[in-house]
């Protein structure tokens, strides 16, 4: 399944640029703010640690997912390895991960040897530029957990992600979403600071998600709001990023980093009415299935 890729404008390419030299300067706070899970957690009955509920979260997903013992799996802006490291561990998994971070390439791979997972290979690398050394080598599975959001062109790397599954492979999405049909105000009020703050292109909706998903070969197969279940998130952050080191961090550093700051106030008044968080899986469609 081959389609013709659109352009990257340079906008998009400064954009990447700030996210990758934000990671690489900002990983070792949230690291020691969050853990090796950079990522919401799902809250079931309310009372767990957001350790717990990390891993929750990372559970439901598999699960949707049907990820299976031995599976071979790409995960896709793997932060500093939690997740590689959770599913090598759960179900034994071929892990090849990638990140567009070499700090956070660093912090994943000694992460994964404390944690007794030095089999996954972490990689840097841009998501919608994927070339591995074995460019015949394919996955049962596409991991990408928050990270797609960030994406200028997610058509792009939606069609390598085609490419790099076996048929029948499935691409597991954990993702924050903008509400549809908002307002020109509610988007001015809600989104704009998020998406400026957060290092963001435009904010999709779950649709949109679902249209690039069709025209680049993949038929969804499930789709779950957790914007409840995971909302308490952004109650943890509001207080984890009034931490002083972190403001003292980003005032030495500039804009960027002191919207990325301001935006958690942003996020947590958007959350749940403007804002969704949702997991979505979808299975590469064959050549059969398409005729």
């Amino acid at each position: 399944f081959q389609k013709s890729q659109p352009s990257i404008i340079p906008e998009m390419v400064d954009l990447k640029e700030r996210i990758k030299q934000h990671y690489d300067l900002a990983s070792p706070y949230y690291q020691d703010l969050w853990g090796e899970h950079i990522h919401h957690g799902l809250w079931q009955t309310g009372t767990e640690t957001k350790e717990q509920a990390q891993t929750i979260l990372m559970k439901e997903l598999s699960s949707r997912g049907q990820i299976f013992q031995g599976a071979k799996i790409l995960d896709v802006g793997c932060g500093v390895g939690g997740g590689s490291i959770f599913l090598t561990k759960t179900f034994g998994a071929e892990c090849t991960a990638i990140t567009i971070s070499s700090t956070q390439v660093q912090m994943a791979t000694e992460n994964a040897k404390k944690n007794d997972a030095p089999t996954i290979k972490f990689l840097e690398m841009d998501a919608e530029n994927i070339s591995l050394v074995d460019q015949n080598e394919t996955f049962d599975f596409v991991w990408i957990v928050e990270a797609m959001s960030h994406f200028p062109n997610k058509d792009i790397f939606l069609s390598h992600a085609n490419r790099l599954l076996k048929p029948g492979g499935k691409i597991l999405i954990a993702d924050w979403f903008r509400q549809a049909n908002l307002t020109s105000a509610e988007e001015e009020l809600y989104v704009k600071p998020i998406e400026e703050g957060m290092l963001l292109p435009r904010l999709n909706s779950l649709f949109e998600y679902f249209s690039n998903l069709d025209k680049s070969g993949f038929q969804v197969v499930f789709t779950e709001d957790h914007s409840k279940s995971c909302s308490k998130t952004w109650d943890i952050s509001l207080s984890l990023v009034s931490n002083p080191s972190l403001w003292k961090l980003a005032l030495s550093q500039g804009r960027d980093f002191i919207k990325f700051l301001e935006s958690f106030k942003a996020m947590r008044g958007a959350y749940g009415n403007h804002f969704r968080y949702c997991f979505i899986v979808a299975e590469k469609v064959t050549s059969s299935q398409q005729s």
